[in-house]
């Protein structure tokens, strides 16, 4: 698309949201640097999923999103974290749980918090002027829905 003449560009990038209170901008530093110096002039919109890391799951059973046919007790859903029942696709039948419930304010707070910690680590790098914006996502593939 570059070679097109394509200047605006938008994906997914890492959050750098590792574990609960712990932050890594290593794979997200190595995406800019390869973008960036493949194509410096174009104008990049960062797609920024709000999915929380594994470890917080288990840390948060009580705000994991469970599917109908999904666990009950904080034990049952810690056990099923990371396991092929731990998924984002509705429709498989093995998924019983997913990650976050939307209704969890410990998940707005924690992913406020790190949504915070990206745009400042962005806007204070040497790519904050190819930055046009932010694309909030979460959720199923981080289409924003459950």
């Amino acid at each position: 698309m570059y070679d097109k003449g394509i200047l605006v560009h938008s994906s997914i990038i890492p959050t750098g949201w590792i574990a609960p209170d712990t932050y890594d901008y290593t794979e997200t530093d190595n995406l800019f640097e390869l973008l960036f110096s493949t194509a410096p002039d174009i104008l990049f919109l960062p797609r920024i999923c709000l999915n929380v890391p594994a470890g917080w799951c288990a840390q948060n059973p009580e705000d994991v999103f469970v599917y109908a046919d999904g666990p009950r007790s904080k034990e049952d859903i810690v056990a099923m974290i990371d396991t092929p029942a731990h998924g984002s696709h509705p429709w498989k039948e093995t998924d019983l749980l997913s990650w976050q419930s939307f209704s969890s304010k410990k998940w707005v707070a924690d992913a406020s918090e790190a949504l915070r910690r990206l745009v400042n680590h962005i806007e204070n790098s040497k790519w904050a002027s190819n930055i046009i914006g932010y694309h909030i996502a979460y959720g199923t593939h981080g289409e924003t829905s459950q």
